[in-house]
């Protein structure tokens, strides 16, 4: 009888190692059993990622040479543009200069109604022919047609200038319309008797 019982007791003892290893076995097969079932998963996620950087990167220089959106021009063509803006000083101190200038008309019709000049006087004045007199009168406004050239010339429409005192080189001119915004330009001061400077849109 002691002999059956310690033979039951070593062979407990023997069986609870075995119990062990066969536990960390079964875990050890799990966990690669899991990590293979996930591999593939993984690497699909890692492949996706790094394709996800490729194209990042490929993108980038492909942004950089892209062209900037458009931006709108500063100047607008319904609204009519002066060019050619000049004055010719009066050859006796204390009389009125003239001034001369081209407005081009926009997509719109519209009315020249005055011109300014910081501490100055225009006017708006024309000249014509009446019976072989040349007769100056003074204008309230000049129309000015949609895609016209309207020139204000020696022996036409010009500028009457009062108060410009000294010999200055430029004069900065305010051109006020009825229907738009007001235009600005500088005009080159000439001296008396010149002769008006070459037309850049002669012949156009």
């Amino acid at each position: 009888m002691f002999q059956v019982a310690m033979r039951s007791v070593m062979a407990q003892r023997l069986a609870q190692p075995r119990a062990g290893v066969t536990c960390a076995m079964t875990g050890a097969m799990t966990g690669r059993a899991v990590r293979a079932k996930a591999a593939p998963f993984l690497a699909k996620v890692g492949a996706m990622f790094i394709r996800t950087i490729i194209l990042s990167l490929l993108a980038a220089p492909v942004l950089a040479a892209a062209p900037a959106p458009p931006v709108k021009e500063a100047w607008d063509r319904t609204r009519p543009q002066v060019s050619g803006a000049w004055v010719r000083a009066a050859a006796v101190p204390g009389r009125p200069a003239a001034g001369y200038l081209v407005l081009a008309g926009g997509g719109q019709p519209d009315t020249l109604v005055g011109v300014t000049s910081p501490g100055l006087r225009i006017e708006l004045h024309s000249m014509s022919m009446a019976g072989g007199i040349m007769k100056m009168a003074k204008l309230d406004s000049v129309p000015v047609p949609a895609g016209a050239r309207v020139a204000f010339a020696p022996g036409g429409n010009h500028l009457m200038i009062f108060g410009m005192t000294g010999a200055p080189t430029s004069l900065p001119l305010t051109l006020v319309f009825r229907n738009g915004k007001p235009l600005t330009t500088v005009a080159a001061v000439r001296a008396p008797g010149a002769t008006p400077p070459a037309d850049p849109h002669a012949g156009h």
